[in-house]
């Protein structure tokens, strides 16, 4: 059923993007520099990045505008063993470790709120996450209306209180700054694994291919508006955390938001921020409940998963598959803290990363020899080969500088992909499986 227009596949895209981590990171960011300018600078860069790989995957999503995204280019590019590992990791870690950290914090900021218990909170968080499936099940046009609402009331106010913050509030005065424990090239990778987790749901758009009006034009546009309306977003929030806080404070600050909110509103900021983050992280989570059970569909499309899991209701919606998301997360929120789940999913959506993105010259070197009919109607990047060069070497780096920090804390996401590729072969030796 194709009735997502291009603002509705970027909403999608920027409602998954703008969730904890524009709350949480600033701080993080800001220790690794000496100036407002470099941390500025930072996320400047890490726009233009994460816009780098958004040409990457809006040539991929025109050549293959199928559902399941990453999936179907890896499958059509590198083929099946590739596509079932990135599928079951997808499945079974990246997106259900990384949503549920996001429900996790849900149920911190409606504990917070409504003065419940940790506990109390974490059943609130995934009770309401459960409504958002409910609604994801009613159908696509109805999940996308619900998205479009959220991520307008969620830019509306995230952005109003930015700039309220910048032309009302008094600037900060100037409290020590951190000197930072890491300078130059270092100090600038370092500050962009928090910049990019912060962007990170920015491509999810490209997992509902088929539910798109005319992809071939809509898909592109939808990554590119997006994600830029999310890095100016960043870059205006970030100036109103310096102009407010200042650099020192910012440093300081492991709640920005709820810092910049208690500045601006006095006694009620704390509630007002609170509000804020809620609505921030029921965009993200809609928005990846509508997109996260493509994958699983396709999949199951490509016989790389079981059958039932391309069932879809009348309305379009893979049921079976979209269940499966809603009982991973629930699980995941209920085992692991915030921060376990978070070191998993980057570490392997980092290594996913590196595997689409390299999937392009698969692509183009089976066109150029002859291999493949020649894509017609297809976005082709700019700056080809060495835009998507650059984006493996970033992909690469930040993947390394992961695991470097977290060290065994990735392990399990490890694991999950060795299992993945050893059930494959397994399964493929009694014929389950073909190709």
């Amino acid at each position: 059923m194709r009735v997502l227009s291009a603002w509705e596949g970027a909403a999608i895209g920027i409602g998954v993007a703008i969730g904890a981590g524009i709350f949480r990171t600033p701080g993080y960011v800001a220790g690794y520099f000496s100036s407002p300018g470099k941390v500025l600078f930072v996320w400047a860069l890490g726009t233009l990045l994460v816009l780098g790989d958004c040409l990457v995957l809006a040539e991929l999503a025109t050549r293959v505008p199928r559902a399941g995204g990453w999936y179907a280019y890896i499958e059509e590019g590198w083929g099946r063993f590739p596509a079932f590992v990135y599928g079951w990791t997808y499945m079974l870690v990246v997106d259900p470790a990384s949503s549920a950290a996001l429900v996790v914090v849900l149920g911190e900021f409606l504990a917070s709120l409504f003065g419940w218990s940790a506990r109390g909170g974490l059943v609130a968080g995934v009770t309401v996450t459960l409504g958002l499936f409910a609604t994801s099940l009613a159908g696509i046009r109805l999940g996308s209306r619900v998205q479009d609402a959220l991520t307008y009331l969620k830019l509306a106010a995230l952005g109003g209180i930015a700039l309220a913050a910048l032309f009302l509030a008094a600037p900060a005065s100037a409290p020590a700054v951190a000197i930072p424990t890491a300078s130059g090239l270092l100090a600038v990778g370092l500050a962009l694994q928090g910049v990019l987790w912060t962007f990170e749901g920015y491509a999810n758009t490209t997992t509902m291919t088929e539910e798109s009006v005319d992809p071939r034009r809509s898909l592109p546009r939808a990554l590119l508006v997006g994600t830029a309306a999310v890095g100016v977003t960043y870059l205006v929030v970030n100036a109103a955390y310096l102009h407010v806080l200042g650099l020192g404070g910012l440093q300081a600050s492991a709640s920005p938001g709820a810092d910049l909110s208690a500045r601006l509103f006095g006694g009620a900021g704390r509630t007002i921020f609170l509000l804020l983050a809620i609505l921030a992280a029921l965009g993200s989570l809609n928005g990846a409940a509508l997109s996260a059970p493509r994958v699983t569909y396709a999949l199951g499309r490509s016989r790389l998963a079981p059958e039932i899991f391309t069932r879809v209701t009348r309305l379009g919606t893979p049921d079976l598959a979209t269940l499966w998301f809603a009982f991973a997360w629930t699980v995941y929120a209920c085992v692991g803290s915030f921060e376990s789940l978070v070191s998993v999913s980057v570490f392997i959506g980092a290594l996913c990363n590196v595997a689409v993105t390299a999937t392009l010259f698969a692509h183009r070197r089976r066109e150029a020899a002859g291999l493949a009919p020649p894509a017609q109607r297809i976005f082709r990047m700019p700056f080809y080969p060495v835009l998507p060069l650059l984006m493996l070497v970033l992909w690469s780096a930040f993947a390394a500088a992961v695991l470097y920090d977290q060290g065994w804390k990735v392990g399990y996401g490890l694991l999950a992909t060795l299992v993945a590729a050893g059930a494959y072969f397994l399964m493929k030796r009694t014929d389950r499986i073909d190709g």
